[in-house]
């Protein structure tokens, strides 16, 4: 149909370089679905294009090109944080929808894999010892606190990441030098593959 559109199982997002394209867009797809027998749930859906939207739990905002955490989901991370913190023992079932939380956050959240990684390490030697009962208990290490105390100090005012972008340039040994020049232009930093000399940034 030549319309930029993302599909997740039951969920879908389109996008188009102005409003009156975005709605003829929406329409083209609207009949179309109709058209092979699924049915659109309007109540969820938007028809009326914007630049912020919810897509999968996250707020694509198209202006400032970030992705956002909900306010909901923020204060859901800032609420089990200090239950967690202010526990004697937690059960790995609960720590694990923690460290869930924080993971699916890093769309949003520059460098959250960095600050769950000792949680990790504290429910997998946990299960690992009790034979993966998630029922069992454990006490948080002090590296492990120490993440929690970022994510309770930090989440709010880091939410808000522009997306990833990875781009893989290949063409042969004999425009290598044209690579090079374009790469000094754009300042990129890159890594070479040399055998198949692709640039990756």
């Amino acid at each position: 149909m030549g319309i930029d559109s993302y599909f997740y199982i039951d969920d879908s997002l389109l996008q188009a370089e102005n409003f009156d394209l975005a709605i003829q867009n929406t329409e083209r797809v609207k009949t179309f679905i109709e058209s092979v027998g699924f049915d659109i749930n309007i109540e969820k859906s938007v028809f009326i294009p914007t630049n912020r939207i919810i897509f999968l739990g996250y707020i694509i905002d198209s202006v400032l090109f970030k992705v956002f955490l909900p306010e909901e989901k923020v204060q859901k991370i800032i609420e089990l944080s200090k239950k967690m913190l202010k526990a004697h023992k937690v059960s790995i079932r609960s720590l694990a929808q923690l460290t869930g939380l924080y993971s699916s956050a890093h769309y949003a959240v520059q460098y959250a894999h960095l600050f769950h990684r000792y949680l990790d390490l504290d429910k997998t030697r946990t299960l690992h010892a009790s034979n993966n009962n998630f029922n069992s208990f454990l006490n948080i290490s002090v590296e492990g606190k120490s993440e929690i105390v970022w994510w309770l100090e930090n989440v709010k005012t880091v939410n808000g990441r522009p997306p990833q972008v990875i781009i893989y340039i290949q063409m042969p040994p004999s425009m290598v030098g044209e690579l090079f020049f374009m790469e000094s232009k754009l300042k990129v930093i890159g890594v070479w593959k040399s055998s198949v000399y692709t640039l990756i940034f």
